[in-house]
């Protein structure tokens, strides 16, 4: 273990070159990472210079229909609920995208590729509370305003609607 993964991820997306851009990355401010702000410049550098041809290729997602964001959004909420109330840091569970993909998944039949939602231990964390969300199976509630996790996830009677 050298640094948390959510902050790897961090320096990954904005791929700071010098010890007050890294130093500007939330988290990174404790005095074992200094240690490391000139090894991990020196990467960064590196790998902006890497060939794009040795670069993973981004796989686009197709277009979605509208419902797909209002959806996604409540989903959001549910996972980052979630996600505080396991202690777990939301980026490193899913992006936006993933739930859309888990959306698109849903509303498709469950046809395609499982998204990465559903598979392993973010399954566990959070998918099949998701897809019960999706399916009309759970219903968000306010427990408590102030707390960390203020939402509760209620299994729906089934044809009652509540």
């Amino acid at each position: 273990w050298v640094i948390r993964d959510d902050l790897l991820s961090e320096i990954a997306r904005r791929q700071p070159t010098t010890h007050a851009r890294l130093e500007a990355v939330r988290g990174m401010d404790r005095p074992g990472y200094r240690k490391l702000f000139d090894a991990l410049a020196k990467v960064v550098k590196q790998a902006q210079k890497a060939p794009e041809d040795s670069l993973p290729h981004k796989v686009r997602s197709p277009q979605h229909p509208p419902q797909d964001d209002p959806l996604s959004r409540i989903l959001l909420i549910a996972l980052a609920n979630q996600c505080a109330e396991l202690n777990v840091s939301l980026g490193l569970v899913g992006t936006n995208s993933d739930l859309l993909d888990l959306v698109r998944w849903e509303l498709e039949g469950r046809k395609g590729p499982l998204p990465l939602l559903m598979d392993g231990w973010r399954k566990e964390v959070c998918g099949t509370l998701l897809t019960d969300i999706l399916e009309g199976r759970v219903a968000l509630r306010v427990i408590n305003p102030k707390a960390e996790a203020p939402l509760a996830f209620v299994k729906v009677e089934e044809g009652t609607g509540r």
